[in-house]
């Protein structure tokens, strides 16, 4: 997994604290300002994150560390199988603002 979080245009941490985000348009939440990304962490038009919802603990961003928890619909769009499968993920984050790393092969 990938979660990347736009920065603000004036600079500055971006305020996701404490927020629940939608992936897609959606009437109950404010629209996720920032992509999430399966698989090998790169954008996919075959694997999408079509819809479902991105949570931060209220003390994200504060000091660069960022937390929380998500749970999404993911469609595979390269599957032969048909109809096109969809898979429900849910799981937490907590990472570093400005890094990436590997996941461990113990979580795989």
């Amino acid at each position: 997994m990938r979660i990347d979080i736009q920065k603000p245009a004036a600079g500055g941490m971006p305020g996701v604290g404490g927020k629940t985000f939608a992936i897609e348009d959606n009437a109950q939440y404010e629209k996720f300002p920032g992509s999430f990304l399966v698989f090998n962490g790169q954008r996919s038009t075959l694997r999408k994150v079509e819809s479902g919802t991105i949570s931060f603990s209220p003390d994200s961003t504060l000091s660069g560390d960022v937390s929380g928890s998500y749970d999404v619909m993911l469609t595979d769009y390269d599957s032969t199988i048909s109809p096109t499968p969809h898979y429900r993920l849910m799981g937490t984050f907590n990472f570093k603002v400005g890094t990436y790393n590997s996941a461990p092969a113990a979580a795989f």
